[in-house]
């Protein structure tokens, strides 16, 4: 939980328009002034109890998979092309779900120039890191070995 709101505006402040200016600077190099930009509205953040994914098949099908943090929260998702000389995967742990209204206020004190409210579906997760100490895949015919990831922070 430490520096979940500090995170949390960071991730969002990528999102919202013009955050791809932000494309290559580290997360620790992001400003306070750029993160007081980033509104949510209200202060709140909704929580949910199951996250729905609509997704199309390899055969044009329409199917659905679900996320509960309380019966089944590990996930794997597809690595970005660059990390897959490790490995072709990630793996987490879903800690929760919820969704937050955002927008990004500009320099006029009236609000004038703020964006609309947009809607964010975040998933917090902690991560988990392949053990390499561990041999597994195909060759041995043993699935890896996961381990927790060290924390950002560290």
């Amino acid at each position: 939980m430490q520096h979940f709101v500090w995170n949390l505006k960071v991730h969002l402040l990528r999102r919202l328009p013009g955050g791809d200016t932000l494309n290559g600077v580290d997360d620790q190099d992001v400003t306070p002034e750029q993160l007081e930009t980033v509104r949510i509205v209200n202060n709140k953040m909704y929580t949910h109890k199951v996250f729905r994914i609509n997704y199309t098949t390899y055969d044009m099908r329409l199917e659905q998979d679900s996320i509960n943090p309380r019966t089944h929260p590990d996930i794997m998702m597809l690595a970005q092309p660059d990390q897959f000389e490790q490995h072709p995967f990630l793996y987490a742990r879903v800690l929760g779900l919820f969704h937050v209204n955002v927008y990004s206020a500009g320099e006029d004190p009236t609000g004038a120039d703020d964006t609309e409210p947009q809607v964010f579906h975040v998933l917090w997760v902690r991560w988990f890191d392949l053990d390499v100490a561990a041999r597994g895949g195909f060759q041995t015919c043993r699935l890896h070995r996961l381990r927790w990831a060290p924390p950002e922070d560290s």
